[in-house]
């Protein structure tokens, strides 16, 4: 299957499990993009351009429909057009393997075509580099969640299949910080160390992926809290049960006590207070929520969107700021979300090359105003999930191996786990 038909299945995809929207441009840019999809489907290349073309006058510098103009352009043998828009999804320092895409043949041997293939090899080099931290011990696992405990000097790694936590200390030493099913602990997702009041938050889902659930459990999500003193469960947050399918894939900590969630399948925001959790915010543009954390002065909760960039929601208004590109790059594809003074780091899993980046906030802290690639194509770090800031190092979970499963869970065939790497980078 050629990249522009995984490209329009992923927005069928993504329109299968969103609720209905207003008339909004993020709405018509979609309504074109489907209408985009059946053109390409008919044959119709030149009208599939044209309504790619108008959707991202709507959603301007996203990737995946910079693409989709490239492919029906020529394919509708516009082939200046196919060039101007690959160009401007490399300007992005992204990586797209249109040698080997049967969409892009009339391009082939054209010396603007010759150079765009020297260009997405560029951005293929290596950027920054890292150390690593710990390979876990014992049966392998598939890990997600990361935290760093600073006061102890302790880092936390959740599994999502074994449905337990790791602690790796100072020394390098590891022990088992929450066992399988301690607390009622679902799949591990994101971790979140709260210091002021002595717990480690979790994110925790019913996943397919996750073993020896209740038939109770399955599809059950919650937000829990572990005493960092010893493991013993402290809270148990327990998402009602719907028939629409949830997945509370992260949390954090902000500086004043409050504790947010994310879920990314429902357009939801959830706030948690011990036993309780409940919908902070819901609204409709939400696609798919990830990292959460505060700007600097605490008055707005950021969020990543894998589809839509960042959110900036004011948390009394509860009025809400999107920005999806800056300093040259796309802010799409963000899963962890963490901040460093006035500074955002993020891992971006959901583009190629995966990458972790370095954000400027505006001294509002309402905006990005720089992005900085602090790690690309590093073969230490080939896939990354979630992250931790641990001083002045910034540490992911390196091999997340989210890819050798399939969607019910069980792991592809002829396809085994590899050890859990944790690997860092230097932050400045």
């Amino acid at each position: 299957m050629n990249r522009l038909m995984r490209c329009l299945l992923f927005i069928a995809a993504i329109a299968s499990v969103e609720r209905a929207f207003a008339d909004t441009p993020v709405q018509q840019s979609r309504d074109l993009q489907t209408q985009a999809m059946a053109a390409y489907k008919a044959g119709d290349f030149a009208a599939c351009a044209k309504d790619f073309a108008a959707a991202l006058a709507l959603r301007p510098h996203n990737q995946r429909i910079l693409y989709n103009i490239a492919a029906c352009s020529a394919k509708a043998g516009h082939l200046d057009d196919a060039i101007a828009a690959l160009n401007a999804y490399a300007d992005m320092s992204l990586v797209a393997d249109v040698e080997h895409d049967a969409d892009f043949e009339a391009l082939k041997g054209q010396q603007a075509f010759t150079a765009l293939l020297a260009r997405f090899k560029g951005n293929l080099a290596p950027v920054g580099s890292s150390s690593a931290l710990a390979t876990l011990a014992g049966p392998p696992f598939l890990a997600e969640g990361i935290a760093f405990d600073p006061a102890a000097k302790r880092f936390f790694v959740g599994s999502v299949d074994q449905r337990r936590i790791v602690s790796i200390g100072a020394d390098g030493t590891q022990k088992e910080f929450a066992a399988t099913d301690a607390g009622g602990l679902l799949g591990a997702f994101g971790l979140a160390v709260d210091g002021k009041h002595n717990r480690l938050w979790v994110a925790s889902s019913g996943v397919a992926h996750a073993k020896s659930l209740s038939d109770k459990d399955r599809g059950a999500n919650a937000v829990l809290s572990f005493a960092l003193a010893d493991g013993h469960p402290l809270s148990q947050a327990l998402l009602a049960k719907s028939n629409d399918l949830r997945i509370v894939g992260d949390v954090a900590a902000a500086a004043d006590g409050g504790i947010f969630a994310t879920d990314s399948v429902a357009p939801v925001i959830y706030a948690v207070d011990g036993d309780t959790i409940s919908e902070w915010l819901r609204k409709d543009d939400f696609v798919s929520l990830q990292g959460v954390t505060t700007t600097p002065d605490g008055s707005h909760v950021i969020v990543a969107d894998y589809v839509m960039g960042l959110h900036f929601i004011d948390r009394k208004t509860k009025a809400v700021q999107t920005q999806s590109y800056a300093g040259g790059t796309t802010l799409l594809g963000i899963d962890g979300l963490y901040r460093r003074n006035n500074t955002l780091l993020a891992v971006q899993n959901g583009i190629n090359p995966q990458r972790i980046i370095a954000m400027s906030l505006a001294s509002s802290g309402l905006s990005v105003t720089g992005v900085t690639v602090l790690s690309a194509n590093d073969p230490n770090i080939p896939e990354p999930s979630l992250g931790t800031i641990a001083g002045n190092k910034f540490c992911v979970v390196a091999n997340a191996q989210w890819s050798k499963f399939k969607d019910d869970g069980s792991l592809k065939e002829a396809t085994a786990l590899d050890p859990v790497h944790v690997a860092c980078v230097a932050l400045h």
